[in-house]
């Protein structure tokens, strides 16, 4: 495949070639692209807005699309994007954010009625917003009583 231009992200019909052609976009077209990417956090397709905010906020760290992110974690209907925008979230966070961050985290992390895939993703990224150095691998279904450190998480409140 040719190098992906912004017609190109605003033309495609199939969702599969889209989907495929944003993820082999490099941090070096960032630039050009941003724009056209960020427009894909709005599709239709779960899986294209999914990709889009991998690209825009996970391997870009695009900052300025991160309230996207925010707002996905509880109002995407799909539960991959907001397991998505929880990496986002942790990908984009600054010192000043770093806390706000946490607490969002930890407020999905809690949520009882949120899929565990979303739950999973909201306690890998409080791991790394924290840098815990056991970052757990997902070898099994993820069980929030059994996989969470929670006395370490309640202890993040007084950091």
């Amino acid at each position: 495949m040719s190098r992906i231009t912004e017609a190109d992200l605003h033309s495609w019909n199939d969702p599969d070639e889209l989907l495929q052609a944003l993820g082999q976009l490099g941090k070096d077209q960032k630039s050009e692209l941003r724009e056209a990417v960020a427009a894909l956090l709005e599709h239709d397709d779960a899986d294209i807005r999914e990709e889009a905010m991998r690209t825009l906020l996970v391997s870009w760290k695009d900052q300025q699309w991160r309230d996207r992110a925010v707002a996905a974690i509880h109002s995407d209907d799909v539960p991959e994007v907001r397991s998505t925008a929880a990496y986002a979230v942790a990908a984009t966070s600054t010192d000043a954010t770093r806390r706000g961050d946490t607490q969002l985290l930890r407020g999905v992390l809690e949520d009882e009625h949120a899929e565990l895939p979303v739950r999973a993703a909201a306690y890998d990224a409080i791991l790394i917003l924290n840098r815990k150095p056991d970052f757990p691998t997902r070898t099994r279904d993820f069980n929030p009583r059994e996989d969470v450190d929670w006395h370490w998480v309640r202890s993040l409140d007084q950091n």
